[in-house]
């Protein structure tokens, strides 16, 4: 299972870097943007960019914030003793899902930044050999429906270096791979992709804080 995985990473790579093809917008269309500007924002980007470092930093500003999905769902299938969890048929689904509920619980106020979307969740799924449940599409369509999100997404740039982790296991070549992707099919769906730099987190922040007034 992993090396077939592996190989349909690298098919969707190449697809998206010589073909400028997204498998994404096969499954989802994208969205309207003919609602008035949300004012949320999402930060996405390659594994182990420092998203989470910005998000909290953000958080410690006063602003509303939403963790990772992901990482949380990882945390608590390893305490659970479950291997590589990642790679269980229904995780990326339980991803979208809670994420879902986050954007249900940060739906009213102002300013909130989210670490990935549901967006991400599909893209990882179609990049690891799985076919799209209904339900992760469904939640993934309403968001896209619905302009939940601001035209204008921030995908954080890698440091030059990914530390692995029990929940990080991508080196970095994989992680800016990823990144590609995700670039493509946030693109692929009518966002506004702002690349972030390396930089120190203030430096960062500040750059997204500028960027939405």
């Amino acid at each position: 299972m992993l090396n077939r995985a592996k190989t349909t990473f690298l098919i969707v790579l190449f697809l998206t870097l010589f073909l400028g093809a997204s498998p994404i917008h096969q499954y989802v269309k994208p969205k309207s943007n003919q609602t008035a500007p949300s004012k949320r924002f999402i930060i996405t980007g390659g594994p182990g960019t420092g998203k989470t470092t910005i998000v909290n930093y953000l958080h410690q500003l006063g602003y509303k914030t939403a963790r990772e999905a992901a990482t949380d769902l990882i945390r608590d299938d390893l305490a659970k003793h479950v291997v590589a969890p990642w790679s269980e048929r229904d995780f990326n689904q339980r991803v979208a899902l809670l994420q879902e509920k986050r954007q249900e619980e940060l739906l009213k106020g102002g300013v909130a930044f989210f670490d990935r979307s549901p967006i991400d969740a599909l893209t990882y799924e179609l990049m690891y050999d799985f076919e799209p449940t209904e339900e992760l599409l469904r939640v993934v369509q309403k968001t896209l429906d619905e302009d939940f999100y601001h035209n204008k997404v921030f995908l954080i740039e890698d440091l030059g270096a990914c530390l692995k982790t029990e929940i990080r296991a991508e080196t970095l070549e994989e992680s800016r791979s990823i990144e590609t992707i995700l670039e493509k099919s946030y693109q692929d769906l009518g966002f506004k992709v702002i690349r972030v730099p390396a930089a120190s987190v203030k430096e960062r922040v500040a750059k997204i804080l500028e960027s939405i007034d």
